[in-house]
């Protein structure tokens, strides 16, 4: 039986759906085979890969979504596309299709703990943390659904250097290519013209998603 075989029956027995991750883990297969299969399948019609919720879940062309649910980490429902799973599973996708092996992606939903994505190619490696964008109101708890008192723009300056410190600790790890996943907001924009001194010394890649899903690696302007 094919992996795309193999991901049909998963799909017919969730009608929830499930990402690439989910069906990786699984099935037992590689991110990168699971991706490129699932993007087969619906190139084909055969699945549908659903982006509506800020995560990439895919089910199969028979099965109707379920109902939509509030937004867990967007400042509104037109940022749905910064939320940081959707960030990591874009970069995930555009680091795939230019041949990176992605051997882990960590479960941002959940707050999985470690890096949020490890890729090697030719033998190196490639150790990317993403963040997204803050939400206006909490997502979890007690306060659920309440205005945080930080506005987005403050809390994406301490995101950034949070994010920044974790991959200079990370410095020491040999043969690591390391790099920051971002949404492409104005604000970002403005924090990497600021580090981009820094970030090109410390040889550290950027990748930012657009709204579209498009994936840009950053450039310094000189």
């Amino acid at each position: 039986m094919t992996v795309a075989e193999d991901i049909l029956r998963a799909l017919q027995d969730n009608a929830a759906g499930m990402s690439d991750s989910e069906l990786a883990g699984l099935l037992g297969k590689g991110h990168q085979h699971v991706n490129q299969a699932c993007r087969g399948l619906a190139d084909r019609g055969l699945i549908i890969r659903d982006n509506s919720r800020g995560q990439i879940i895919n089910r199969g062309s028979g099965t109707a979504p379920p109902a939509p649910e509030a937004p867990a980490s967007t400042e509104s429902p037109d940022h749905d596309w910064a939320w940081e799973g959707n960030v990591q599973s874009q970069v995930v996708t555009h680091l795939a299709a230019t041949g990176w092996s992605i051997t882990r992606v960590a479960d941002t939903g959940r707050r999985e703990q470690g890096a949020d994505i490890i890729a090697q190619r030719d033998g190196h490696g490639l150790l990317v943390e993403v963040k997204g964008w803050p939400s206006t109101t909490y997502a979890r708890g007690e306060r659920a659904g309440q205005a945080k008192p930080t506005h987005p723009a403050l809390q994406a300056t301490h995101w950034f250097a949070e994010v920044l410190m974790s991959l200079i600790r990370r410095g020491a790890e040999r043969g690591q290519t390391l790099a920051i996943g971002l949404p492409d907001m104005p604000r970002y924009r403005t924090l990497l013209g600021e580090a981009g001194w820094a970030l090109d010394r410390l040889d550290i890649r950027i990748y930012l998603v657009t709204a579209n899903g498009t994936v840009r690696e950053w450039e310094r302007e000189n």
